[in-house]
């Protein structure tokens, strides 16, 4: 009897779900008939323990599937099903161990450790000592992807249909080259004589050493770009007074108004040279009361400058006061 077959011992309550991917590879490599997993491959009318034995005996491989459930519920006494005699998982790998024909891989999934010997019944201690394979989830196509090649040396892979090449009494014949495919380099060699010829020709000729002497293009100022206008920050400061004095003030600069918050703030989006500048608001001294604030002047905008708000005049009776930056 041909040993060929690859045997998927499994329990069905632990790994049955990644079984059944890993026979449908199987089978894609090695054929159906090459893949036993007990019920599916049961035929009508077969008792489950003789169908068990002869696929054991024509199976040269015995995948031993184990999961984290891999030895199975307790009975009433504490005893796992593995532990059980009648148990099918364990009849199984009972049986495979005693063929010495038969390869015995431990095949961990789910994230399995090998069980120890001393964790396992007394004839199936020596499945400890075989060297087991893991495929993990993160890794499964990879995984799966070395157990094949590993079984390839082991079990024949299916043979892959070739398609047949019939001979064609009737040939397509090829189709006939229109005008251009038949005459494009009479074209082509017509063109390149006609271009010898206009550069040959005498005003050519001018025209070209018009060109390497270099001539000025006139163009009217209507159609220059003007250049855009150049944009800058400056700093604005206001370093306080003998009296205490709190400023709300609105700064115009060049049409654009600000609100200073704090000493000393930031105003972008400037443009440089003069700008004209004023100043409203309203100025809260604790001992002089609250007056009107104004001021008005040009101003020299440099690039990242600093300036200051100052008081012009104070009379500290009836706070009459302008301001101005500098």
């Amino acid at each position: 009897m041909e040993k060929n077959k690859i045997f998927l011992s499994h329990r069905h309550s632990d790994t049955q779900s990644d079984c059944h991917r890993i026979r449908e590879t199987l089978e894609q490599e090695f054929g159906e008939d090459a893949v036993f997993l007990d019920i599916e491959n049961l035929e009508p009318g077969i008792r489950f323990a003789d169908a068990i034995d002869k696929a054991l005996k024509e199976s040269k491989v015995v995948l031993v599937a184990i999961g984290p459930d891999w030895f199975g519920d307790p009975d009433e006494n504490g005893v796992t099903r593995l532990f059980q005699e009648k148990d099918w998982v364990h009849r199984e790998v009972s049986a495979a161990l005693s063929r010495p024909d038969t390869r015995v891989i431990p095949l961990l999934l789910k994230g399995a450790s090998r069980p120890t010997a001393d964790q396992l019944p007394e004839d199936l201690k020596e499945l400890a000592d075989l060297q087991n394979f893991e495929i993990s989830i993160t890794r499964w196509k990879y995984d799966l992807g070395v157990l094949v090649e590993a079984l390839a040396k082991l079990i024949p892979r299916k043979k892959k249909p070739t398609r047949p090449n019939p001979y064609n009494p009737n040939p397509t014949p090829k189709p006939q080259k229109s005008w251009w495919g038949r005459n494009y380099l009479w074209v082509l060699g017509i063109f390149v004589v006609l271009m010898i010829v206009m550069i040959s020709s005498e005003e050519f000729q001018e025209g070209y050493q018009d060109g390497l002497n270099g001539s000025k293009t006139v163009y009217d100022d209507e159609f220059l770009d003007e250049p855009e206008e150049s944009l800058t920050s400056i700093n604005v400061i206001y370093t306080g007074d003998d009296y205490g004095c709190a400023l709300d003030l609105k700064i115009n600069i060049g049409g654009k108004i600000f609100t200073p918050v704090g000493n000393e703030y930031l105003i972008s989006g400037l443009k440089q040279g003069t700008q004209p500048y004023s100043i409203t608001g309203i100025i809260g001294c604790p001992n002089q009361g609250t007056c009107t604030a104004n001021g008005s002047g040009n101003l020299d905008i440099i690039p990242n400058g600093n300036y200051y708000v100052s008081w012009n005049t104070t009379e500290v009776g009836n706070c009459a006061i302008n301001l101005s930056i500098h």
